[in-house]
């Protein structure tokens, strides 16, 4: 009787070890190593997780080409210029800010400068 309680109690645990490790991996392959960023990871405002490497590059590019494309107008006396903000120099200066977001892992926010 002792023999038999031992071994549906070992049962039980290779059972309950069999679960946890099915867990874990399931958890693993779906939230920890994907080939996307990850959930709630942002570019100046911009949501990027979930979204592959090259993706979230594009976004990036697509935000960088509308902002390049504002205007500021200066004014000094009667006299006033208008200049798109490509035109006096505007340029992204780390555009590596994707690969930083993806080293980091799922604690970063990142501002382009």
């Amino acid at each position: 009787m002792k023999k038999r309680v031992g071994i549906i109690i070992l049962v039980l645990l290779l059972l309950i070890l069999a679960g946890g490790g099915a867990a874990f991996y399931y958890y693993y392959s779906k939230y920890i190593n994907i080939d996307a960023i990850y959930p709630g990871m942002t570019i100046q405002g911009m949501s990027v997780g979930g979204m592959t490497q090259e993706e979230a590059k594009a976004k990036v590019q697509e935000y960088i080409d509308k902002v390049s494309q504002e205007t500021v107008t200066l004014q000094v006396k009667k006299k006033e210029s208008t200049f798109a903000l490509s035109d006096i120099g505007l340029k992204c200066t780390n555009m590596d800010v994707v690969e930083i977001l993806e080293r980091q892992g799922m604690s970063l926010s990142v501002s382009l400068k």
